[in-house]
């Protein structure tokens, strides 16, 4: 998930830009933006990587509403890549 483009999927093509999320009433806007693209999304997954700072996590509500279904594991801190690849890892991708 991005504050630019939205969902992304792990073959998403992204650029780098500057752009965060500052307030929850942008993330709110985000949430609702997200909320039936995730709808679809999250019928048949099992597992989610969110590296997405704490703000973020207002428009994963889909997400979190599933957590009985999914297990989420989330990376606070975008930079974060040494945790990500280890949770990537586990889930045998290269």
């Amino acid at each position: 998930m991005s504050a630019l483009y939205g969902l992304l999927h792990a073959d998403s093509p992204v650029m780098p830009y500057d752009r965060r999320l500052a307030n929850i009433a942008e993330a709110d806007v985000l949430r609702r933006y997200m909320r039936p693209k995730l709808a679809g999304e999250l019928t048949s997954v099992t597992h989610v990587l969110a590296i997405v700072e704490p703000l973020y996590l207002l428009a994963l509500e889909p997400v979190v509403r599933r957590l009985d279904a999914i297990r989420l594991y989330w990376i606070a801190a975008p930079r974060d890549w040494h945790r990500a690849t280890a949770v990537l890892d586990t889930w045998g991708w290269e």
